[in-house]
């Protein structure tokens, strides 16, 4: 019974992703890991603004340092990290503002053709040497050697889709965003490191949609966002996450 409930939610939200983008989420979020503790976090910020849910999110590598976030509600925003406010508003869409990557398309074949052949590759990110990591619908997230795309160096499967996912370059630390409102963190190596918390008053209350670190920022070093229409500001202690792996 269990089983078929998870079964008709996966459905559903992959028909709400594939049909129409509505209904996402309108905050993002900042949280702060407490020392020693590989799951605890506190709330740092909150920046709300949009009309709609928000489907992406990135840091600029150049001075000054902003949070872009991209929406269903056809705007993307720029936002000051430090005081939570939007400094700047790009309208005109004529659809969802959504990030795609030429990436992605290049490894569904990867993923689609180990795996369910109706699965779609939500994201694909380059990191340090010749690695690449993959996420798919297909609940798994695949780390890759460009140099021998045969077959992944590691495979990491979960209980729920995921969508897009960052990867620490310093760290080499995988945040993955869920369908089922949950944000896990793991090495390139497929070991788990930490849950990020969820409550009525932490965390996001719908579907993840995205995650992007911020390495240039010790206090606020990730962000999230989903179809609660916000983005969420995390501090993620990792010396004392890598401390307890």
């Amino acid at each position: 019974m269990l089983h078929g409930a998870s079964h008709s939610t996966s459905q559903l939200s992959q028909k709400l992703k594939t049909t129409y983008k509505a209904s996402t989420s309108k905050i993002v979020s900042s949280f702060k890991a407490t020392t020693g503790s590989r799951a605890i976090c506190q709330l740092l910020k909150e920046y709300v603004g949009h009309r709609d849910g928000i489907w992406d999110l990135g840091i600029t590598r150049t001075q000054p340092v902003v949070l872009g976030t991209a929406s269903a509600d056809h705007s993307a925003l720029l936002w000051s990290i430090e005081t939570g406010k939007c400094v700047l508003r790009y309208a005109g869409h004529a659809g969802s503002a959504e990030r795609t990557g030429a990436v992605a398309w290049m490894l569904t074949g990867c993923h689609n053709t180990q795996h369910c052949p109706d699965s779609t590759v939500t994201s694909a990110v380059f990191t340090v040497g010749d690695n690449v990591v993959s996420g798919s619908d297909d609940r798994t997230v695949k780390v890759w050697d460009l140099k021998n795309m045969r077959s992944p160096i590691a495979t990491i499967r979960t209980d729920s889709a995921v969508n897009r996912l960052s990867v620490s370059t310093n760290q080499r630390i995988i945040a993955l965003p869920h369908d089922n409102r949950q944000v896990r963190l793991f090495d390139m190596n497929g070991v788990r490191l930490a849950r990020l918390p969820r409550s009525n008053r932490m965390g996001h209350r719908r579907m993840v949609c995205c995650s992007v670190w911020n390495e240039e920022n010790q206090s606020c070093n990730l962000f999230t966002c989903g179809f609660d229409r916000q983005a969420i500001g995390w501090n993620i202690n990792i010396p004392a996450l890598l401390q307890e792996k």
